[in-house]
């Protein structure tokens, strides 16, 4: 039993076939019985190798093997001996070990192969997040720096130490001096004054200042720009400060005149009101007037006041109607009129003015100028009004001159006299209803 000695043998059992044990690597267990759960039998009958695993009392598995077999080198005369089964059990220990072993190194591995096949998803995640959000972020800009280069204001940015960080084409056009390159520089040295001085005054993050500023302007005098200015912070740091300029030379001039329709229109409601409350007793004076002329009839001097009185209420009456046309909606009579027969029609009304004053008339006009379109009463009433302001700025004398002209599908009438010409303050008040800057109204 040397082999049964060996490290990895458990035990060599020789048993009958009966199951009775012959010789054991375990002296004890002779004459015991062994494989009971086999048939023995069969078994020492049959060269087949068989293998089973078992329990070992050690703790580790044994690996069985067994099979029949004869002593006796003649099998014809083995076959009338007894036939034996010799039983092998091999120690599992180290099989079970590297078993463990194997199940432990492959538990790990699927371990590191799920966590890196998981990281790889989630990086897989990751980068198209990542592009996904570069992309956004791309657009995004693309879209801020349009919108900030196309928006109708001007829109100028600049750091903590007063640099210009971003400045978009209509914010350019305020900058002074011929510039290529804006970013980076000091908005205090190109700016104009004006500009630089209201964001100075933006100091804490929650600053926002409002102002109209005038700029001039080579064509127009002067530009009227509506500013605001803040401060942009991040988390209470002041980062930067915002400047944001409009042209609003147009829509101050319209919320001016829309204050002087109002203001017109206030008027107008007072002259209808003040109108009617002086027609009625005028009615009655001009009664009057006509009663006392007829009463004084062949005294000369009584019926000249009478005549004069009468006179002076029918213009009252005139001014009247004048101020209530001016309440209400003005009704044009339009219809085709020759326009240069209605100038000399204005003109002989004013000739004997003019011959008085030394003025001299000029008329202008070409052949075969297509009628108009027009109001003439109305129309004519404009002339006059022209004709007779030319002659008052002209008490010493000059020229009144009238052109006609066909532009197209318009017909323009040019008036110009070699008066003194308008007071440049006066200008703005021109279209007012009854302004005169003449002592006398």
């Amino acid at each position: 039993m040397e082999t049964a000695q060996q490290p990895d043998i458990d035990y060599i059992v020789v048993t009958d076939g009966g199951g009775d044990i012959l010789a054991d690597s375990d002296p004890s267990m002779l004459g015991l019985q062994y494989g009971r759960d086999l048939d023995t039998k069969n078994i020492a009958r049959s060269r087949e190798i068989r293998w089973r695993q078992t329990a070992n009392p050690g703790g580790a598995g044994t690996f069985e093997v067994y099979r029949g077999f004869s002593p006796w080198r003649n099998e014809t005369a083995a076959g009338n001996q007894r036939q034996l089964i010799v039983f092998v059990g091999f120690n599992m220990d180290k099989i079970e070990k590297a078993s463990r072993e194997d199940v432990y190194r492959t538990i790990i591995t699927a371990i590191v192969l799920i966590l890196t096949g998981s990281l790889a998803i989630v990086s897989l995640f990751l980068v198209q997040a990542y592009r996904s959000a570069r992309a956004s972020l791309s657009r995004v800009r693309i879209f801020s720096e349009a919108l900030v280069r196309h928006m109708p204001i001007g829109l100028l940015a600049v750091d903590k130490d007063n640099r210009i960080i971003t400045c978009n084409e209509h914010a350019r056009s305020l900058l002074t001096g011929d510039i290529p390159e804006v970013l980076g520089q000091d908005a205090g040295r190109i700016l104009p004054d004006v500009f630089a001085a209201l964001l100075k005054k933006v100091n804490a993050p929650s600053d926002l200042i409002e102002q109209d500023i005038l700029l001039p302007s080579g064509q127009n005098g002067e530009e009227t720009w509506e500013v605001v200015a803040a401060a942009f912070a991040d988390e209470d740091v002041p980062e930067g400060k915002i400047l944001l300029a409009r042209n609003v030379t147009a829509i101050r001039g319209m919320e001016k005149e829309i204050a002087r329709s109002r203001h017109l229109n206030a008027i107008g409601s007072l002259a209808a009101g003040v109108a009617h409350e002086i027609r009625n007793p005028l009615s009655s004076i001009k009664g009057f007037a006509v009663y006392f002329k007829q009463r004084l009839s062949g005294n000369p001097d009584d019926e000249e006041t009478a005549d004069i009185m009468i006179a002076e209420t029918e213009r009252l009456n005139r001014v009247i109607s004048q101020l209530l046309e001016f309440a209400r909606p003005l009704a044009l009579k339009k219809e085709k009129t020759a326009m240069t027969a209605l100038i000399a029609q204005t003109v002989k009304l004013i000739e004997a003015e003019a011959r008085k004053n030394a003025v001299q008339i000029n008329v202008r006009a070409p052949e075969n100028l297509p009628e108009v379109e027009v109001d003439p009463d109305k129309i004519k009433q404009v002339f006059l009004n022209l004709f007779l302001n030319a002659l008052a700025a002209m008490s010493g004398g000059g020229r009144l001159s009238i052109e006609l002209s066909q532009s197209q599908d318009v017909l323009e009438v040019a008036v110009s006299d070699s008066g003194t010409g308008i007071d440049e303050k006066d200008l703005p008040r021109i279209y007012d209803p009854y302004f005169t800057s003449k002592p006398a109204g």
